[in-house]
């Protein structure tokens, strides 16, 4: 349970750049921040749409899905 003491970081627009997101997971571990909440496209633009999706799975990342997310689930 997440409390008011507990430090969160909100991260958002990754679009799929592995190389940034590995930079931006490196920081928040640095600041020992207990929680990670993504505001929306993870996936879309960028050329690493998966590798995005496993890093924010194995980092316990809490995602909120954005238009570019949507988009790469509709049928």
């Amino acid at each position: 349970m997440i409390t008011l003491r507990d430090k969160v970081a909100l991260i958002a627009d990754i679009h799929a750049n592995d190389e940034a997101f590995k930079a931006i997971l490196e920081d928040i571990k640095k600041r020992n921040i207990k929680y990670t909440f993504s505001l929306g496209d993870l996936v879309g633009l960028g050329p690493s749409p998966s590798e995005c999706i496993d890093l924010a799975m194995q980092n316990g990342i809490i995602n909120i899905s954005g238009n570019n997310d949507y988009y790469c689930i509709l049928p």
